[in-house]
């Protein structure tokens, strides 16, 4: 039997399929939480959620593949983390994305191809950086 995966903080203790029979769920704030690292299966379940919040926790690492559960998200909320780079697989299968807030993060840059599967996205929130360099062909 394989010990049971948890995302563990101070404040809660997420385990994995918590989330699973909330299958009408369509807004989940896990703000001020102090997670450090989103695992893959994390948000297994939530296909109909449409409004996800992480802002101001500790996040530094997000697996590949953790949001692709969320069908559904129009809104995604990763400020004020510790994230020094994003992915592009985070955000591959999220195809109906409207807003996407980043800003007061460790980043550097962004992948020139961050934005290619995001066809409905209206808002993105990158500002706050000291040294930061965008590709043109992201604008």
């Amino acid at each position: 039997m394989q010990p049971e995966k948890t995302v563990s903080t101070r404040r809660v203790c997420l385990t994995f399929g918590v989330f699973n029979y909330l299958v009408n769920l369509d807004k989940l704030v896990l703000k001020f939480n102090m997670l450090h690292t989103l695992e893959k299966g994390l948000f297994d379940g939530l296909g109909k959620v449409r409004e996800l919040q992480l802002h101001k926790n500790q996040i530094q690492t997000i697996e590949d593949k953790t949001f692709d559960d969320l069908e559904k998200l129009e809104i995604l909320h990763l400020a004020k983390n510790n994230l020094s780079a994003v992915s592009t697989s985070w955000f591959s299968k999220l195809t109906k994305l409207q807003t996407l807030r980043l800003y007061e993060n460790q980043l550097t840059s962004i992948p020139e191809d961050i934005f290619q599967n995001l066809p409905n996205l209206k808002e993105i929130a990158i500002m706050n950086y000291k040294t930061f360099q965008v590709t043109y062909s992201l604008l």
